[in-house]
């Protein structure tokens, strides 16, 4: 008994512990049905609907300079940074981190908090697509602002992304941003990777979830080996 609890409790550590690595598979049908349900300066926020091979998901728009619609893509999980080329930032340094803040921000869109879903989204969108901070449109940095807001947001996603576990969150691109055409409404993009113009939007799925502490493992460990304990003493009683 105590080996077989030995036994479950290595394989839990080790699948704790192991890194990941990253796979994308393609090419999905990504339909895109419909925007958020709350808007802020004119635009969709928070959480979209669409459908990948058919069943419905939500997903989270990453891509501020581009439009959403219906595409062939790759579906790339982001449980480690090696195979992140098929995404729009690609093997670039700080895409896996990148990637990583945009997924967790989108746990924020969350019933009763609507007022807070502009700036939630501008900060997936300023690690996304923008590539100024601030957003120069949103007025300047002062307390409270737009921009001040948005800035919290970003300092919280960066302080807390690696506490969660992100194998089940996928990015979903089109096929044709990894392959070098052009197929945007903008100039000066042909499918350079870091780039923000390139045609379809690119969108997240899938909800990270928090990573087990390690005193939780010790506690599982703990009643795992209690058990074995309690049930060789019961077997020892019965056969005496």
């Amino acid at each position: 008994m105590l080996k077989r609890i030995a036994a479950v409790l290595a394989l839990l550590l080790a699948v704790v512990a192991q890194s990941g690595q990253a796979q994308f598979t393609g090419g999905h049908a990504v339909t895109f049905v419909s925007g958020g349900p709350v808007t802020y300066g004119g635009l969709r926020v928070g959480t979209y609907s669409g459908t990948l091979d058919g069943p419905p998901i939500s997903i989270w728009c990453t891509d501020f300079y581009n439009y959403a619609g219906n595409f062939t893509g790759y579906q790339t999980d982001l449980s480690d940074d090696t195979s992140l080329e098929k995404t729009r930032w690609g093997p670039l340094s700080g895409s896996l981190d990148r990637y990583r803040q945009m997924s967790l921000l989108t746990t924020l869109f969350q019933v009763g908090n609507e007022s807070e879903w502009g700036f939630i989204q501008y900060a997936i969108w300023s690690l996304g697509s923008i590539p100024v901070s601030p957003i120069p449109w949103l007025g300047p940095v002062t307390p409270g602002s737009p921009n001040d807001k948005i800035n919290g947001y970003l300092s919280w996603a960066s302080i807390n992304y690696q506490n969660y576990n992100y194998d089940n969150v996928y990015v979903l691109t089109d096929l044709k941003v990894t392959e070098g055409y052009y197929v945007g409404k903008w100039s000066g993009c042909e499918g350079i990777q870091g780039q923000t113009s390139c045609g379809k939007q690119e969108f997240l799925t899938g909800t990270p979830t928090v990573v087990p502490e390690p005193a939780t493992m010790g506690l599982l460990a703990t009643g795992l080996v209690g058990l074995g304990l309690a049930s060789l003493r019961s077997r020892r009683r019965k056969n005496t």
